[in-house]
């Protein structure tokens, strides 16, 4: 199949993705907690006292790509 026949047209439904940086304490992963199913891949302590889903700790960009892939796959 080449690239003009994988052109895609209309409406896409998917749900959205987000990314929110900003220094510590101003309220990331509280405001990202407020979104419905919000599914966590934290690279730093913090999210102690929020009550949400997420992934162990990433301490490697590895942990963060395992993480990424496993929600592609699901």
């Amino acid at each position: 199949m080449t690239m003009l026949q994988q052109i895609h047209r209309g409406r896409r439904h998917n749900p959205p993705r987000l990314m929110i940086y900003g220094t510590e304490g101003i309220g990331k992963s509280t405001t990202a907690a407020a979104a419905p199913k919000p599914i966590f891949i934290p690279t730093e302590d913090g999210l102690d006292q929020i009550e949400c889903a997420s992934f162990p700790l990433a301490t490697r960009l590895a942990d963060v790509d395992a993480a990424l892939r496993a929600l592609i796959q699901e």
